[in-house]
């Protein structure tokens, strides 16, 4: 049974697009990203879509973003373009479809890396 209470940390004021001009997640977008999790013991697992290595995806405005990256938005009340430029969200687990904010940690991407990024989206 899915458990669509959204959980504890979680605000309504984050970081899923609302419209094109705010960066910003709406409640309701909050509550469809929360309604394909499910928990199971201290993990939240991801039930919507997941790519082959089992990570969750969520498309957001014609683009797809893993979903742990969403949760980790959502929970610390910042927006998505915030850390998709310059911060990798790694899940700590072992479980790559956990979107428990917890689970999570976070680090500056490398000027190599971020220039490696920038390059592909150029071709």
């Amino acid at each position: 049974m899915l458990d669509l209470t959204i959980p504890a940390g979680v605000t309504q004021n984050s970081a899923f697009y609302s419209d094109p001009y705010t960066n910003m997640i709406d409640f309701e977008r909050q509550q469809f990203f929360w309604s394909r999790v499910q928990k199971d013991g201290d993990h939240l697992i991801w039930t919507g879509t997941k790519v082959p290595r089992g990570y969750g995806i969520i498309t957001i405005q014609g683009k797809e973003e893993y979903a742990h990256r969403v949760a980790y938005c959502i929970a610390q009340n910042i927006e998505l373009s915030d850390i998709r430029e310059f911060h990798l969200v790694r899940i700590n687990c072992n479980r790559n479809d956990c979107v428990e904010p917890t689970h999570f940690a976070t680090k500056p991407k490398t000027p190599r890396l971020i220039a490696k990024e920038k390059k592909k989206r150029s071709t």
